[in-house]
C-alpha cells in the first residue's frame, strides 16, 4: 500500500535510530514506535523488537470516521498520559495531560479557524473513542476571529474582548493594521508587490527602495527630508548575494558597514567586516572575522578572529563526528571543549573541557520516553571535588517543570538549592520557591527554606496574560509580604485606536509605586517612581530605543545605535560604550576619561560556532578564561576558571531578577546575564534580541512586532514566554521558544537574529510553529502574522505575494542575471494578465502546474541557499537552467558521488575533524609507491588508510594544499581526485 511502515537513520555511536508504524484495517494509524535505537547501522530489513522495550510509542484508538478520539502514550509497554479529543459538529475539543491547556477549536464552512476556546477549567470528556466523546462543562476564555471574502484574517477579538483589524488591498496585501496598543498602522506596495512604505501611529513614514529582483536597496526616512538611514548592495562579491548594508545617522560622516568579504562555490561567507566611522575612535576602524567550512557538508571549521584590547588574534577551530554534531572547540592555546560524546538520538552526553591534564567534564542523563534533560553532574580535576554541582530537573506530563534541584559542592560541603514551581489552567507560572518539599503546594513554613537566595514569589494574570499582581512572601519568621499591583492600561488620549489596554500604567504597592506613560506607538516613554530617578525613553522612527534618560541628582543619558537591520551595533552607556555585533566579541571603550580609550574586551565561545556558549575570554575587571555552564533556557549559572578550576555562580528568579548565591566569588563576565543576552546595568533592562526586557516587571518596554493570534497569552504584546519563563523563553524579542526548537543562525553566516532566505527557518519553534521569512514584498495571511516588513519571520504557510515561485539555479555560474531579470518581468506581465483576467495564460500553464495568486516568493540564488526549489522555473526547454536540465546535473553529480566508496568519505570526514590520524609509514611501500615518482602532482601527500575498507586496500591521499585524492588497491599511477578537505595543521602541513 506504499505507506511508511519503518524509517531507519545513521544514530550516534555506530547506532540506527529506528521509528515504525503499524495500521489496522482501515489504514488507520493505530501504534507509532517513535524514536528507539538499536546497536548497527540502517538496513534494508525490517527491525521488530517487542513492544514492552519500546522507550515511547503512541496509541491511537479512533472513531468510525477515522478522527482521533484517544491518543495513548506508551513506556515499554505501560501508560503514562494520554490526550482525549471531542468531535461535536464545527467544535474540536483537546483534553491534553496534566499541565497542557485544554481547547476547543471552532471552524466555519470554510474550515477557518473562528473560535479558540482555551479553559481555566477544563471540560468534561464523556464516551468512547469508538463511539465518539461529548464535552461537556468548562470555563472557556474565547478568541474570536473573522475573514474578508477572500479568505484574509480581518478581525481578532481576545479573550479580554479587545480587537485587532486588519485591511487589505484586491491582491491581497495588507495595506492597513489597527493595533489597540501600537495603534494605526499603513503599507503600500509598488506595481511588483514590494514593499515601499510604511506609516506608524505617529504618522511617521519610511520608504524603501528596490533593484528589479526585488531585493531592497535604500531605506528613507519622510519625517527628516527623506533622510537616508540604510542602504543594502549586492552581487559584487558574487552574484545573487548581498555583499554589505550600512546604517548612516544624521550629523556622522560615513557610516555603519556590516560586509561580507566574500563567498564560497556554495554560498557560504568567507568573513564578515564591520566598518564604522572615523568619530567612533578609538573603536576599531574596522574588524573582520574570517571563516572556513567543511567540504562535504559546510559545517563551520575554523573562525579567525582579530586581535583588540587585552584579547590576541585567535583562530578557532570546530571538530564534528560524521552526523555532523560538534565535537571540539579550540585554538592553539583552549581547549574549550575538548571532546563530545551523544547519545544515540544526538544530545550531548558527555562534554569535556581543558587539557587532558586539568579536564572539567559535564554528564547529561535525559528521561528514557520523553528525551527531557534530568540531571546534569559537573565536576573537575582540582578539590575539593570531583563533583561541583549536581541539578536535577522534574516535569509534570506536559513537560513543565515541576522542580529544579540544585546541589550545589564546590566547597567540599553540599548546598541544596531546589526550586518548586506550580502553574494555573492556562499553562502560566502562578509559585515558585525553594523549598524542601516541592509536593506542598501552597508551600508552608516548615517547607521553605530559609538559605542564601531562599525565595517565594506568586503571580496572578488577567484574561490576556497581562500579569495583575506578584507577592514577595517573606521568608523565615522576621519581615511581611510584599505586594504589588499592575494597572494596565493608559486613561485617554494614548494614541489613534484609545486606551492602549495592554499596556502597563502603574503598579501599586510594592517597594516603590511606578506610573508609567507611552508613546503612541504603545514604546514605554516616561518611568516615574516614587522616590529615586525616573527616566525618559527616544524611539528612532524604526521603532528601536534610541535613548534612555534617567533624573536624579548626577542625570545620565544611555544611547542605542542599529545597523542597517536593526542589530543593536553600539551602546554608549554613562562611562562606557560598548560595540556589539562582531561575531563573538564585544568591545568596551572608556568614555569617563578624555581622550577615551579601549577598557577590555569580552570574546564568548560556541560550541561549533553557534548555539550555547561554553566559554568567555575577558580582559575587563575580574576576566580571563573561563568555562560556562548553562540552564536549559541558555542562562550561564556556573562558571569555572580554566586554570584554577575556582567556580563562581549567579542565580536567577524565573523572570530573571538576580537571586544572591551562597558563592561569593565574583561573576567573570560583567557583560552578560539574564538568557545569555546582555544586560545593560544603567537602565535595568536586558537587550533580548529585537526587544528590551524588564526583569523587574517580567515584561517587554515596547509591543511585540509579531502579532501571533494563535496564542491568546501572548496577544497582549508585551508578555515575557507567554508567562512561563521557566518552561519557555524568548531569546529574540519576537516569539517564544518552548524547548521543542532552538534559534536557528543566519543563513549567511555563523551567528545571527534571523534568516533572510524565503522558506529557511529562522527562529524557535513555539505555539504557532517554525517561523520563516516570506520574503521581500510578501505579506501574511490567516492567523499568523501581521506586519509586512520583508526581513521579518512568519511560518511559510502565510506567505503569499503577487509573483511567480522562481528559481533561476546557481547564478555563479552564469555570466550574467540580466537574462534572468527579464525572465523575471516577463513572468510578472504575464501574471498581471492573469490577474486582470482570473484566468491562465499559456505561458502560465506551461510556466506553472498549478496558476495561483498565492503561488511563493521570488528566489534568485543558487539551489540550496535558498530552501528546496520550487517545482516551477521560468527558464524554457533546452536552457542549461531548466529544472529538467538542472535535475539531470544533480542527478549525475549523486550518482558519481554515490560511487566513491564509503570509506573515502568516512575517512575525508576523520581528518577534517582530527579524528583520523593514522597515516602510512613514510618508509613503506605505499608511501615509497606514492611518492617515487617526484612530477606526480601527489608527490609528497599524507596518506590515510581508508577508515572501515574492508580490505585495507583503499588509500586517501591529501596534499598540503588541501586536495583530496584516493587509490584502489594500491594503484598509485591512477589517483582519482575527490575534492578539498579543510586542513588541521597538526596532520598535514601547510604550503
Amino acid at each position: 500500500m506504499l505507506r511508511p511502515l519503518q524509517t531507519q537513520a545513521t544514530g550516534e555511536n555506530s547506532t540506527t535510530t529506528v521509528s515504525d508504524t503499524q495500521y489496522d484495517s482501515h489504514g488507520w494509524t493505530v501504534v507509532t514506535n517513535n524514536a528507539y535505537n538499536l546497536a548497527g547501522n540502517p538496513s534494508s530489513s525490517l527491525d521488530t523488537i517487542a513492544q514492552t522495550i519500546i522507550p515511547d510509542a503512541t496509541v491511537t484508538d479512533h472513531d468510525g470516521l477515522g478522527r482521533a478520539g484517544l491518543v495513548t502514550e506508551q513506556h515499554n509497554g505501560s501508560k503514562t498520559w494520554t490526550t482525549t479529543t471531542a468531535y461535536t459538529g464545527d467544535k474540536t475539543t483537546v483534553l491534553p495531560p496534566k499541565g497542557g491547556v485544554a481547547t476547543t477549536t471552532i471552524v466555519n464552512a470554510r474550515g477557518q479557524s473562528t473560535e479558540l476556546d482555551q479553559y481555566t477549567a477544563a471540560p468534561t470528556l464523556s464516551g468512547t473513542a469508538a463511539t465518539g466523546f461529548t464535552a461537556t462543562g468548562g470555563t472557556p476564555s474565547p478568541t474570536t476571529y473573522t475573514y474578508t471574502a477572500a479568505g484574509q484574517q480581518h478581525q481578532v477579538t481576545g479573550p479580554d474582548h479587545v480587537v485587532w483589524t486588519s485591511g487589505y488591498d484586491l491582491l491581497g496585501r495588507k495595506t492597513s493594521q489597527n493595533d489597540p496598543d501600537a495603534g494605526s498602522s499603513g503599507y503600500g506596495y509598488d506595481d511588483a508587490g514590494n514593499l515601499v512604505s510604511t506609516t506608524d501611529a505617529k504618522q511617521v513614514e519610511l520608504d524603501y527602495t528596490y533593484d528589479l529582483l526585488g531585493r531592497k536597496l535604500t531605506g528613507s526616512d519622510k519625517a527628516k527630508s527623506n533622510f537616508q538611514f540604510a542602504s543594502w548592495l549586492y552581487d559584487t562579491k558574487r552574484i545573487g548575494y548581498l555583499t554589505s548594508s550600512t546604517r548612516y545617522v544624521q550629523g556622522t560622516t560615513g557610516g555603519y558597514t556590516v560586509a561580507a568579504t566574500g563567498y564560497t562555490v556554495l554560498g557560504k561567507p568567507t568573513g564578515t567586516t564591520i566598518t564604522l566611522p572615523a568619530s567612533e575612535t578609538p573603536l576599531p576602524s574596522t574588524y573582520t572575522t574570517n571563516y572556513t567550512y567543511t567540504i562535504n557538508d559546510q559545517l563551520l571549521a575554523t573562525q579567525t578572529d582579530p586581535s583588540t584590547k587585552g584579547l590576541n588574534s585567535e583562530l578557532i577551530t570546530y571538530g564534528h563526528d560524521v552526523l555532523g554534531n560538534p565535537t571540539t572547540t579550540g585554538s592553539s592555546a583552549f581547549f574549550y571543549v575538548s571532546s563530545t560524546v551523544y547519545t544515540p538520538f544526538g544530545a550531548p552526553s558527555l562534554v569535556t573541557q581543558g587539557a587532558s591534564t586539568n579536564p572539567a567534564t559535564t554528564t547529561y542523563d535525559y528521561d528514557a520516553q520523553t528525551l527531557r534533560l534530568t540531571d546534569r553532574v559537573i565536576k573537575r580535576t582540582q578539590a575539593p571535588g570531583p563533583v561541583v554541582d549536581d541539578t536535577k530537573y522534574a516535569y509534570d506530563a506536559s513537560g513543565n517543570p515541576t522542580s529544579i534541584t540544585d546541589l550545589q559542592s564546590e566547597t567540599g560541603n553540599t548546598v541544596t538549592d531546589q526550586q518548586c514551581y506550580s502553574y494555573d489552567a492556562l499553562d502560566r507560572l502562578t509559585d515558585a520557591w525553594t523549598g524542601n518539599n516541592c509536593t506542598v503546594n501552597p508551600p508552608t513554613a516548615g517547607t521553605l527554606t530559609t538559605t542564601a537566595g531562599s525565595y517565594w514569589q506568586s503571580f496572578s494574570y488577567d484574561a490576556i496574560g497581562d500579569r495583575q499582581q506578584s507577592v514577595d512572601h517573606a521568608i523565615g519568621s522576621s519581615g511581611t509580604n510584599v505586594t504589588t499591583t499592575y494597572a494596565n492600561g493608559c486613561t485617554a488620549n494614548c494614541n489613534s485606536t484609545g486606551a492602549q489596554p495592554h499596556t502597563l500604567t502603574a503598579t501599586t504597592g510594592g517597594t516603590n509605586p511606578t506610573a508609567f506613560g507611552y508613546d503612541e506607538d504603545g514604546n514605554l516613554h516616561t518611568r516615574t517612581p516614587t522616590t529615586g530617578p525616573g527616566q525618559s525613553l527616544t524611539w528612532d522612527d524604526e521603532g528601536h530605543l534610541a535613548q534612555v534618560d534617567t533624573s536624579g541628582s548626577t542625570p545620565t543619558t544611555t544611547k542605542y545605535l542599529y545597523d542597517a537591520d536593526g542589530n543593536q551595533l553600539i551602546r554608549r552607556d554613562p562611562g562606557q560604550t560598548t560595540l556589539f555585533g562582531l561575531s563573538d566579541t564585544e568591545i568596551v571603550v572608556n568614555t569617563s576619561v578624555t581622550p577615551n580609550v579601549l577598557l577590555g574586551a569580552v570574546r564568548t565561545y560556541t560550541h561549533g560556532g553557534a548555539g550555547t556558549p561554553v566559554a568567555v575570554r575577558s580582559s575587563l575587571a575580574n576576566g580571563g578564561v573561563k568555562y560556562l555552564f548553562n540552564d536549559p533556557n541558555d542562562t550561564a549559572t556556573l562558571s569555572m576558571d580554566t586554570t584554577t578550576q575556582q567556580v563562581a555562580r549567579q542565580q536567577y528568579t524565573p523572570y530573571g531578577q538576580p537571586r544572591i548565591s551562597a558563592n561569593t566569588t565574583t561573576w567573570p563576565d560583567p557583560t552578560h546575564s539574564y538568557l545569555g543576552k546582555p544586560q545593560d546595568t544603567a537602565t535595568g533592562y536586558t537587550d533580548v534580541g529585537a526587544r528590551k526586557y524588564d526583569p523587574a516587571l517580567g515584561r517587554f518596554i515596547s509591543a511585540d512586532p509579531v502579532f501571533d493570534a494563535t496564542s491568546p497569552q501572548q496577544l497582549g504584546g508585551y508578555t515575557y514566554a507567554g508567562d512561563n519563563p521557566v518552561a519557555n523563553s524568548d531569546p529574540t524579542g519576537l516569539w517564544l521558544d518552548d524547548g521543542t526548537g532552538h534559534n536557528e543562525p543566519r543563513s549567511d553566516g555563523p551567528s545571527g537574529p534571523s534568516s533572510p532566505t524565503p522558506g529557511i527557518p529562522a527562529g524557535g519553534t513555539g505555539s504557532g510553529g517554525c517561523y520563516y521569512t516570506c520574503g521581500s514584498g510578501s505579506t501574511t495571511s490567516n492567523t499568523s502574522g501581521t506586519s509586512a516588513n520583508s526581513n521579518d519571520c512568519w511560518p511559510l504557510s502565510a506567505c503569499s505575494s503577487p509573483s511567480y515561485s522562481l528559481d533561476v539555479g546557481d547564478t555563479s555560474k552564469s555570466p550574467k542575471v540580466t537574462p534572468f531579470a527579464k525572465r523575471i518581468i516577463k513572468a510578472l506581465k504575464e501574471y498581471w494578465k492573469y490577474l486582470n483576467k482570473g484566468t491562465c495564460t499559456e505561458e502560465q500553464n506551461r510556466l506553472q502546474e498549478a496558476c495561483s495568486p498565492l503561488g511563493g516568493s521570488f528566489q534568485i540564488g543558487p539551489l540550496g541557499e535558498g530552501g528546496a526549489p520550487e517545482p516551477v522555473s521560468p527558464a524554457f526547454e533546452g536552457d542549461p537552467y531548466h529544472r529538467t536540465e538542472v535535475q539531470k546535473r544533480i542527478d549525475a553529480g549523486r550518482q558519481a558521488w554515490d560511487k566513491i566508496p564509503r570509506e573515502v568519505h568516512n575517512t575525508v570526514n576523520g581528518i577534517e575533524s582530527g579524528r583520523v590520524t593514522q597515516r602510512i609509514n613514510s618508509n613503506g611501500p605505499d608511501w615509497y609507491n606514492a611518492n617515487g615518482n617526484t612530477k606526480s602532482p601527489w608527490y609528497n601527500a599524507t596518506i590515510f588508510t581508508g577508515v572501515g575498507s574492508p580490505t585495507t586496500l583503499t588509500r586517501v591521499l591529501v596534499r598540503s594544499d588541501g586536495v583530496v585524492g584516493y587509490v584502489l588497491g594500491h594503484n598509485y599511477n591512477n589517483v582519482i581526485e575527490y575534492g578539498y578537505a579543510n586542513l588541521r595543521g597538526q596532520y598535514v602541513p601547510r604550503p
